[in-house]
Parts: C-alpha cells; structure tokens; sequence
C-alpha cells in the first residue's frame, strides 16, 4: 500500500513538472520571441500589396527626389503606376533607421500632372499618401487600428460637424499593410496611409476660417497654462494652412485665452462658445483607454471650420496600449514615463492639460454618460480584439520575421505582440470602467493641475537638439521641394 501510495504522488509530481515545464516553454515563446500571433491561429494571406520604387531614395539623407513607383494588391485588383517624390515624414521618427515617407504622385516625370488615385476601392482619390515604417511598433497595427476606433466614435457622436462625418473615417487615417522594394531591393513591412491634409478633416483649405493646428511640446504655453503662445518646433504648428495670418493666430489665441483664464464656473457657461465639448470629451476617454501616452502635448490635434468653434481630433497613435514612445518598454515604464510627462504621466488627469481638465471639471457626468454610451457596442473588448486580430492576420507572421530579419534593429519585436496587446486591452477596459462608470464621484478625488517633467539637463538638451535637427530637415525638404530635379 505504502509503494502504490509513492507511485501516484510520484506520477502526480512528474505530471506537475511537465505542466510547469509546458507553461514556462509556452510563456517563453509567446513573449521572449519575435513571434506576433500565437501558434495554430489562422493567417488570411501571405502576399501583401506591393509598392515598387526605383531611384536615388536614402534612409540616411533626407532628399526628395523623382522616381518610378508600382502599385500592385491581388487581392483588390488595384494597380497603379507612374512618377513620384518622396520625402521623410514625420518628427521623432526621423532618427529611425527605417523612415515614414510622403508620397506625391505624378503622372509624368517633369510633374506637371498630379496623379490622383484610389489605393483602396472603397477610399476617396489622393494625389499623396503617406508610408509609414511604423518603427516602434513590431505589430505594425496601432496607428490603423486605433485610428478606425476614433473613426467609429466620430460617427456615434452627438452635434460632429457635418464635415467631420462625411469624411473619410471621421477625420482620421486608413491605412493597410504593405510590403516596399527599392531598386530591387526589400525594405520590409510598412502601412500605406491616407495623408495629413485638409481633406482627412474636411476642411476648405481657401477658407481662413477653416483651421488645424497641433502641439509640439509638454510646456504651459502648449497645455493652455499660458496665454504665450509659440508658433514653432516647440510650441504649436499650424497644418492646414501652413503659415498662420495674424487673424488666425487671434482666433486660436482667443480659445487659448479662455481655457487658461476660466474658473469652472465661467468655463461651464461659456464653453460653447468656443468649443465642441463632446470631441474633447471623446479625446479623454480614448486617450486613458488605448493610454495614449504621448497623445495630448506634442500630438494634440484642434480643428475649426469657422475660427470660433474648435474640435479635438486625434493623430499619431503608436505609443499605446502599453507601448512606450520609444519601442524599448511596455507600460508601466515608471521612471522614464515620470520623466518625460508632465503629471508622471497621470492620463486620469489628462498629463496637466488644461484644456481637457476644465472640460471633464465642468462636466463629469457627460463624461460618465458618453463613457456608457460606447461601452455599449463602439468600444467592447472584443471588438479592438477583433480588430486587431484581423489587422495582424492579414499580415501573417512569416511577413513579421521578413521584416525583422530585414530591419532587425525594430525595438519592440520582443515586446509586443498580439498576444501583448490582449492583456493591454483587458487591462485598460478594466481600469477605465472603474474610473469612467462612476465618473460624477471619482472626479472629486482627482487632482487636477500641471506639474512640468523632470527632464535631467542631458535630457532637455538632447530634446532642444532634436527640435534643432527637425527644423532643419523641414527646411532642407522645404527647398528641395521648390527645385528638386529628376535624377539623370
């Protein structure tokens, strides 16, 4: 009895020790390897759509030079060809080693014809579209992914200006993976993206009435603290148009003017007669979910249609769902968010941002009704799973490895993954209900103020010569643009 006895605690231990040994193979492979999606899942294709370049582009050298370029994707049947220039995209991303790339299409070489063209059946023409390397993001999904998400919540939204709804995804971008070849030669895995102009807005690029602007910075002057308002690398740059007149400068300033002077009271009272509401509202509540850490200073995006009344739409969304702005941590990255955000990166407090801390101030319980209201079908856990399951599957895991064994330096292929964004998207639908569902009460506990990062001076000068290098680069491209020739 006493052998029989040691036998099955015996076989009752070894059985233990097989499933520890599985689980701790299992947990190894799915997150301490490049794989992106678990074992076993289904992968819809294993060719993606293919852009073709052929002439003097460089990673390294920031030029803008004619060349040929093909489009191909069997699996629409769309193909186009003919001439383009390309230039870097982008700000922080230009110190990558693989560059986002803005693209304009000609008909002929000596690019006196735009080329407009549909690279999706069911999108609007463009003359431009933007690469996107998507150096960060190992999943390559983020930007589209998130960026459909805001798309949706623009069309649930009560009082969205007409010109914001009829828009191609309510204002933000549509992209889909691509696979680049340069000279014969693979670059790897990007996304191909509907371009940061007026027409993603809806806006009337001859009307003065009709702005967008976005900030650079984390200081007061870019968080509506103070009426200084810079128009620079630093501070707030004008998209649409491309240089501010002095009276579009006074009518962003007067909302500036408004947000930092404000009491609740007065803000409350006044609020719409200087801002949707609802869109920054919506802009809370889809910063702390996908925790868009780097969303509401250097990429906070406002709109106007008249110069009085201003909409928040987002832009640039990669550094979420846990991944930090550099690809190397997974939040919570403590120290270095701490660091480099003003409010160590509180986003429950909006990072000190006024603008967003007067409005949810001033109404909690919109707040807490809109939050309701989407948690309803716009956002559910299942569909951002879905919708990123479907992203990654049509991009397959062979085309991952492709990539990292073209661009190996990718610093989060051993960070995220499907599997990683899951947990993400559990976590962060479990602590907004908590804070969002009884939002008239957990507002009373928040502290809202600005409290600047605590940037060491190594820091702060290596930031000041980023901004340096950037405006450099916008010049350099700036006077390419005005006479780039073709190459012989």
């Amino acid at each position: 009895m006493l052998k029989k006895r040691r036998s099955k605690v015996a076989l009752i231990s070894l059985i233990s020790l097989i499933v520890v040994l599985l689980v701790g193979a299992f947990t190894w492979l799915h997150f301490n390897s490049t794989r992106q999606l678990p074992l076993g899942s289904r992968q819809k294709v294993e060719h993606l759509p293919r852009v073709k370049i052929k002439g003097a582009l460089s990673q390294t050298v920031d030029t803008n030079p004619t060349v040929r370029f093909s489009f191909k994707d069997k699996q629409t049947g769309v193909e186009e060809k003919g001439y383009a220039t390309m230039k870097w995209q982008g700000q922080s991303s230009r110190r990558y080693p693989q560059k986002n790339w803005k693209v304009t299409f000609y008909k002929d070489k000596s690019r006196k014809h735009k080329l407009k063209w549909r690279a999706n059946p069911g999108w609007k023409k463009h003359s431009s579209y933007v690469i996107k390397a998507n150096y960060i993001d190992a999943t390559q999904s983020r930007n589209i992914v998130n960026s459909q998400l805001w798309g949706d919540m623009v069309a649930t939204r009560a009082g969205a200006p007409k010109q914001l709804t009829h828009s191609q995804n309510g204002g933000a971008i549509n992209g889909f993976p691509i696979e680049m070849k340069v000279n014969g030669d693979r670059w790897g895995l990007y996304t191909l993206n509907t371009p940061k102009d007026a027409k993603l807005w809806g806006l009337d690029k001859h009307d003065p009435t009709n702005i967008a602007i976005s900030s650079n910075q984390w200081n007061k002057a870019d968080l509506f603290w103070s009426d200084k308002v810079h128009y620079n690398e630093d501070g707030w740059t004008s998209d649409i148009p491309k240089e501010l007149t002095t009276q579009q400068k006074q009518d962003f300033e007067r909302l500036v003017h408004f947000v930092n002077t404000s009491d609740t009271k007065t803000f409350k009272a006044h609020a719409s007669e200087y801002l949707d509401v609802n869109s920054v509202i919506d802009m809370y509540l889809f910063t702390n979910l996908i925790h868009d850490q780097d969303g509401l200073g250097r990429n906070l995006e406002l709109l106007t249609y008249n110069g009085q009344i201003w909409h928040a739409t987002m832009y640039d969304l990669d550094s979420t769902w846990g991944l930090y702005e550099n690809g190397r941590h997974i939040y919570p990255s403590g120290e270095s968010v701490s660091h480099n955000y003003p409010n160590q990166g509180d986003l429950k407090t909006a990072e000190g941002n006024r603008l967003l801390q007067q409005v949810v101030q001033a109404y909690p319980n919109r707040v807490q009704a809109r939050w309701r209201q989407l948690r309803k079908t716009t956002l559910t856990p299942n569909k951002v799973n879905r919708e990123f399951t479907s992203f990654m599957t049509t991009v397959g895991d062979p085309n991952y490895q492709n990539n990292f064994q073209r661009n190996p330096g990718i610093p989060s292929k051993k960070l995220t993954s499907l599997m990683q964004l899951r947990s993400s998207i559990d976590r962060q639908f479990k602590e907004c209900d908590a804070l969002f569902d009884n939002y008239t009460s957990n507002v009373k506990r928040l502290h809202f103020n600005y409290v600047a990062p605590t940037l060491t001076e190594s820091e702060r000068e290596s930031s000041r010569a980023k901004a340096s290098s950037a405006k450099a680069q916008s010049e350099n491209s700036r006077n390419d643009d005005s006479s780039a020739v073709s190459p012989k």
